[in-house]
């Protein structure tokens, strides 16, 4: 079954560094992304970006702070 990842990308010490902090089997929702942001304790500031499955589309990426405004 074809997955979306939810990630987030941070620099330590100039190095890039992802995380996966979900998977879904849709594309998910802004309510399901603020809810993963949540529970990962990150900030307005943190960007998430949805890797859809392979052959699947185009990747997107969500503000926190917009998720928040936006619900």
């Amino acid at each position: 079954m074809p997955r979306y990842n939810v990630l987030v990308r941070r620099r330590w010490f100039g190095e890039q560094l992802e995380q996966k902090l979900g998977e879904y089997d849709h594309l998910p929702a802004a309510q399901e992304l603020l809810a993963l942001a949540q529970a990962h304790q990150l900030g307005g500031g943190a960007t998430l970006y949805v890797q859809p499955p392979k052959g699947g589309g185009e990747a997107h990426a969500y503000r926190v702070r917009d998720l928040q405004a936006n619900p």
